[in-house]
């Protein structure tokens, strides 16, 4: 071990988004508070969050980057 190359982890969130993370992208990424802020589309915002929860499309990177927006501007803007 000590003479192996370094080699990074992964971090199951795909599955904490349909877990325990699941009611936090659907409170930070609903329909009302995405028009609300009007900074983007809700009915593209949507269907990302329906077609990953439906395992339709893995659209785990989106998510993460649109749940931290969400994060930040709840926490800078509001």
């Amino acid at each position: 071990m000590i003479n192996r190359l370094k080699k990074g982890f992964g971090v199951p969130i795909a599955k904490w988004m349909k877990g325990p993370l699941k009611e936090l992208f659907q409170e930070m990424l609903s329909t009302d508070r995405i028009k609300r802020e009007g900074f983007l589309d809700s009915k593209y915002v949507t269907q990302l969050l329906k077609d990953h929860l439906e395992n339709k499309r893995d659209n785990r990177k989106q998510l993460w980057t649109l749940l931290v927006w969400e994060l930040w501007v709840d926490r800078y803007l509001s």
